[in-house]
């Protein structure tokens, strides 16, 4: 019997359809809790994100999202593609340079509720 590295990997997985994730201002403190369907985008300030996924790692239990950010500054824009975010050891995450905004995954979800931020699919 053969079995694939993707097989093996797909059964230690747990796969959800929204990710909630808190963004937080280091310098005016200003915080805000976004829930994010998988494959859409949502803008916070000057940041477009896009959640490509958000799943559980069954060993160790571990909440990972997997998401695309788009920083518009003056005169520049940044691309943070396949930004990592842990729940349980946030120190993990990927960083964003000379951002002044911390971004942590807090839940990944199955719910059907109606999701109140201004969401592109």
């Amino acid at each position: 019997m053969i079995v694939s590295i993707s097989e093996i990997f797909a059964e230690q997985v747990t796969k959800y359809k929204n990710a909630v994730i808190l963004i937080s201002n280091t310098i005016t403190l200003d915080r805000k809790v976004l829930t994010i369907p998988i494959n859409s985008e949502t803008q916070y300030k000057n940041l477009a994100i896009k959640v490509n996924s958000c799943f559980e790692l069954i060993s160790p239990r571990e909440l990972v999202g997997n998401i695309d950010i788009e920083r518009d500054e003056p005169n520049e824009v940044s691309i943070y593609r396949n930004f990592l975010l842990y729940n349980q050891n946030p120190s993990m995450n990927s960083e964003m340079e000379n951002s002044y905004y911390e971004i942590r995954l807090q839940d990944c979800h199955d719910k059907e509720e109606i999701i109140l931020n201004e969401i592109n699919q």
